[in-house]
C-alpha cells in the first residue's frame, strides 16, 4: 500500500489577508502529495501538515471542486480541509511513488469542472528516496501530460537534488525553514499562479475610462494599449494593467476582477485591460 496520502482541490487561488501572501488571480486544477512513509520522522510531518494548515486560508477553494482520496464529509471549507489534513497519520511502509504518481495523474484530470484548467502537483517529500531512479521516472509521466510539478519540504534537512530531480524545473523546488515561513509560502502560491502563465496571451476583457487602483506594480511607458499589453506579459506577475492615454503610461498590475472588483473605478484618461494566457 502507498504511504502517500494525497488530496486534489480544484482552487481559486487569490484569498489575500497577509502583505506576505501574493494574490494569484487565476483558476487552477492542484494537487497536494504528501509522503507519510517511513522517511519521514513525526516532526517532519507536524511541521508538512501545519505548513499546508497555514497556508489553506490564503486560497480560496471551490467548494464544489474539493475532494480527496477519502471524501471529506459535511460541509467542504477551509476549516474541513484543515480538519482532514490534521488526521494524516505516518504510515508503516516505504514510499511507493509510481503508484502515488499513478493515482494524482488520474485524479487531477477526473471530477473536473472545466477541461482547460492548467493542472499542479505539490510533491511535499524530504528527498530522501529509496530508489531516487523510480521516483524520477515515476514523476515523468504527470509531466508528459502536462502536469506541473512543485517540489516542497519544510525542514532544511532535505535532499534537494531529488526534490529538483521530481520537479518539473529547480526553481520549482520550495524549501520552508518552519511552518510558520512566510517567504516560502509565498513563494509556493507565486510559483503557482506563475504556472498558469504561457508564452501567449490576449487581451481578454476591456473597459474604457475605468481603471484598477491599488495593485500597480510598475509604471513603464507605452504608444498604445497593445504595447501596454507586451509590457505585461514579460513582467512575471503581471496579469492587467491600466493604460493612460495622454501620458502614455503603463500601469502592470498584479491581480485583476477576479481579486479585486472592488478597486475599478471610473478614470475618463484611462482604460483597463485584462489578459488571458494561452
Amino acid at each position: 500500500m502507498s504511504s502517500l496520502w494525497l488530496f486534489w482541490v480544484f482552487k481559486v487561488v487569490f484569498l489575500v489577508t497577509s502583505a506576505h501572501i501574493p494574490e494569484c488571480p487565476t483558476v487552477l486544477d492542484v494537487i497536494f502529495m504528501i509522503d507519510t512513509s517511513m522517511n519521514i520522522n513525526n516532526s517532519e510531518l507536524t511541521d508538512t501538515k501545519e505548513f499546508i494548515k497555514n497556508i489553506i486560508p490564503y486560497i480560496n477553494p471551490s467548494i464544489e471542486g474539493i475532494t480527496r482520496r477519502h471524501q471529506i464529509s459535511g460541509t467542504q471549507d477551509v476549516s474541513t480541509i484543515q480538519r482532514a489534513v490534521d488526521e494524516i497519520q505516518r504510515g508503516i511502509g516505504q514510499p511507493v511513488m509510481y503508484r502515488a504518481f499513478s493515482v494524482a495523474t488520474g485524479d487531477v484530470g477526473e471530477h473536473r469542472p472545466q477541461k482547460d484548467l492548467k493542472r499542479l502537483l505539490v510533491v511535499a517529500s524530504n528527498g530522501r528516496y529509496i530508489h531516487p531512479d523510480l521516483a524520477v521516472s515515476s514523476a515523468q509521466q504527470p509531466k508528459d501530460d502536462g502536469i506541473v510539478i512543485i517540489s516542497l519540504w519544510i525542514n532544511t534537512n532535505v535532499t534537494k537534488e531529488q526534490l529538483e530531480s521530481v520537479a518539473t524545473s529547480k526553481r520549482l523546488v520550495v524549501i520552508a525553514h518552519s511552518s510558520r515561513d512566510y517567504t516560502a509560502m509565498s513563494n509556493l502560491v507565486s510559483l503557482i499562479c506563475e504556472a498558469e502563465r504561457e508564452s501567449g496571451a490576449l487581451i481578454s476583457y476591456s473597459a474604457e475610462r475605468s481603471a484598477l487602483k491599488g495593485h500597480v506594480i510598475e509604471t513603464v511607458h507605452a504608444w498604445d494599449d497593445f504595447s501596454c499589453a507586451f509590457s505585461c506579459l514579460r513582467v512575471h506577475n503581471c496579469f492587467s494593467f491600466n493604460f493612460k492615454k495622454i501620458s502614455q503610461a503603463c500601469e502592470l498590475i498584479h491581480t485583476n476582477r477576479l481579486t479585486s472588483l472592488g478597486d475599478i473605478i471610473k478614470d475618463f484618461d484611462s482604460s483597463y485591460h485584462e489578459l488571458t494566457f494561452l
